[in-house]
């Protein structure tokens, strides 16, 4: 508490005043780093999560480097900060081309992380155009670690990984999707105005468990050997009918896969969400699970979050969904030990 108290009277950068008071820097194995390259369409959202390994961890600076004429912070600049970690700060204007984000422990105990999920940036492609994104812990270009411990020590050494994020200008007749994770906790769509391949020629496609993976074409989706879904991940795919892609809120579709077409309930251990499809309110019964607290999420297709809300498992909980255009729309709950995520169709 020291500490923060000290930065937040100075007004300096912790890794400057780290360098200027602290002792010997703690010596482990530390990295952190973004997600691999993406390529998306103008217009798109993208999601950037950032892992990190370290012990002890109780602060963190960070710094990314990017041009800002082709991504800008999306309306909800981040998501899934993972439990025991608060957001202190974030400016994605922290110096020309540089955004600032700043992570603290609750609480005075460092956490331990072995390339841990810490958060997911969001942002919106601006226009077509390819930009790198630098990644660090020093607001200057000096190895002054952004990372400390519960003593206020900088923890060294740390390695950083980047990426490139591409803005493609339209959606392409074509797309090749190989070699490619959806993540845990991302929600991603493919799109193109012809045929989407996915996998094949030894490559792999996978979904991992809560991620969200799904395909919309003009004429063809073609699953090739190498496409994966782990339990608890989610793919589907569908050919347009209007024209409407991944940028498009109601998309019309025909050749749904994994679609429900008619009212359904959607259940699991403690809990059940029904009706589903719906077209006015959804109801959200989890009374048979322990009392407690807990949050609802409801996403749209490009991963945008819609609304967010806390509710209680006493109660007889709804949530709305007359107010959104006809689509498709993931819910996700999220409680003390666990969470789940549901596919919602408006009608």
């Amino acid at each position: 508490m020291i500490k923060r108290n000290l930065l937040s009277i100075i007004g300096l950068p912790a890794g400057l005043i780290c360098l200027l008071f602290c002792a010997t820097p703690v010596r482990s194995q530390t990295s952190a780093s973004i997600q691999p390259d993406r390529t998306r369409n103008v217009g798109d959202t993208v999601q950037i999560p950032v892992h990190i390994t370290g012990t002890n961890v109780l602060n963190m600076a960070f710094y990314v480097d990017y041009d800002h004429t082709i991504l800008t912070p999306h309306s909800t600049p981040y998501l899934n900060v993972v439990a025991g970690l608060e957001v202190t700060g974030y400016n994605a204007d922290w110096q020309p081309g540089t955004l600032g984000l700043f992570l603290d422990a609750i609480g005075l105990e460092g956490q331990n992380y072995e390339n841990d999920r810490i958060i997911t940036l969001v942002f919106t492609l601006a226009k077509a155009g390819s930009t790198p994104m630098v990644f660090r812990t020093s607001p200057l270009p000096l190895p002054i670690s952004g990372i400390w411990n519960e003593l206020g020590l900088p923890i060294e050494p740390i390695a950083f990984t980047g990426n490139t994020i591409t803005a493609l200008p339209v959606v392409p007749p074509t797309r090749i999707v190989q070699n490619d994770t959806v993540h845990s906790g991302e929600i991603l769509c493919y799109d193109a105005t012809l045929t989407i391949t996915v996998a094949g020629d030894g490559s792999v496609f996978l979904v991992e468990p809560n991620g969200q993976a799904t395909f919309v074409a003009g004429q063809n989706i073609i699953y090739l050997p190498g496409t994966r879904v782990m339990l608890g991940g989610y793919m589907h795919g569908y050919i347009t009918l209007n024209q409407q892609y991944c940028d498009s809120p109601a998309p019309g579709a025909a050749g749904l896969i994994t679609a429900a077409t008619a009212s359904q309930t959607d259940t699991g251990p403690g809990w059940s969400i029904y009706p589903n499809p719906t077209s006015e309110t959804i109801t959200i019964d989890v009374s048979n699970l322990p009392q407690q607290e807990f949050n609802v999420a409801l996403y749209n297709m490009q991963g945008a979050l819609i609304r967010s809300q806390e509710m209680f498992t006493t109660r007889h909980n709804t949530l709305s969904v007359s107010d959104q255009p006809s689509g498709i729309y993931f819910l996700r709950l999220i409680w003390d030990n666990g969470y789940r995520t549901v596919k919602i169709i408006k009608n």
